[in-house]
Parts: structure tokens; sequence; C-alpha cells
């Protein structure tokens, strides 16, 4: 939803003469190359948070997304390539901060558009 209401907000300012679409400019919407993943499906039991979207994009859509803290690592946790935005259930399930939980997956270590490095649990359902 809020990276519907961000688009549409691009459109009306690039409609208005506010924003210019540069050939030079365009929005990056896919994270910068994974640099690490690991090969084999595993399990992770953690507590359930909420951190912030990193910066896949530019300009950055604001928001929360779902994170597993396993061990003190934060992993983001992302399905069918989507980073799981805070309001939204996981898997179908609605949780709170807090619950602990277990998902299978690949952990993944990527760089955003900063350059920064942040990891990812993308979840494999069924195995």
């Amino acid at each position: 939803m809020k990276k519907s209401l961000f688009y549409l907000a691009a459109v009306v300012l690039l409609m208005a003469g506010v924003a210019s679409c540069d050939p030079e400019e365009d929005i990056i919407d896919n994270p910068r190359d994974t640099i690490q993943t690991t090969s084999q499906t595993e399990s992770y039991t953690g507590v359930l948070r909420q951190t912030s979207n990193p910066a896949e994009t530019e300009p950055v859509v604001p928001g929360l997304v779902w994170a597993l803290d396993v061990d003190s690592n934060v992993y983001r946790l992302e399905y069918e390539g989507h980073l799981i935005w805070a309001e939204d259930s996981i898997l179908g399930v609605t949780h709170s901060v807090g619950d602990t939980v277990t998902y299978n997956g690949t952990l993944q270590t990527r760089r955003d558009v900063n350059d920064s490095s942040y990891t990812v649990l993308a979840i494999v359902q069924g195995e």
C-alpha cells in the first residue's frame, strides 16, 4: 500500500512539473547485487521485531518491515522476492513484535543504494 502511494505521488509530481524524469535519474527498484547467499535452506528461530526498510530504491521508500532477531543478528524477512511490510501478515499469520517463531529459508547479504549491507532471510515454505 505504501509503495502504491509513493508511486502515485511521484506520478502526480511529474504531471505537475515539479519533478523531472531524466533517463539518468531512473528509479532503481532492485537491491544491489547479493553479496552472499547460504547454499542450503536452514531453519531459523528467533524473536520478531520491526526494523526500517532498507534503502533498496532511490528515492528510499520509508516504512518498517518484519525482521527476525536471531542471536543478536537481524534478518529482514522476505517471501517470494519481496520484503514483508510491518503492517502485513507473515505467510498469512498475524504476529506481534516479540513473538518467537521459526522459519525455513536462506540468508542473503545485500548492499543497499547507500552501499550499506543488510541480511535477508528469504523464507521458503514447505521445506
